[in-house]
């Protein structure tokens, strides 16, 4: 059986959301960041066998317990980015809007 292709997710983390985009989704999901969110999170992501790499970006402590989730998962891979890369890469973009789904 041929392996899917991964698809790309962006996070936005505060204390108690998470604001999530999906490569080919135009829409912002979102995701109480706590337990409960997080398995629902990974449910939505890895639905029929999808596997994702997931970009978060290191928000304080409020990423912590995400990116720990979603890493434990097989189909799931994580990055953390440091806040001041994911501002120079909009920077360089030319991307002067700040929201959720744009830091997502």
């Amino acid at each position: 059986m041929k392996e899917r292709p991964e698809k790309a997710v962006g996070i936005d983390t505060s204390h108690r959301t998470l604001a999530v985009c999906i490569e080919g989704d135009n829409q912002v999901h979102e995701f109480s960041n706590d337990d409960a969110g997080h398995k629902e999170l990974i449910a939505e992501l890895t639905r029929g066998g999808r596997r994702v790499r997931v970009v978060l970006e290191a928000t304080g402590t409020y990423h912590l317990d995400a990116a720990l989730a979603l890493s434990a998962h097989p189909r799931c891979r994580v990055s953390v980015v440091n806040p001041r890369a994911a501002k120079h890469f909009h920077e360089a973009q030319n991307i002067r809007a700040k929201t959720d789904a744009v830091d997502a």
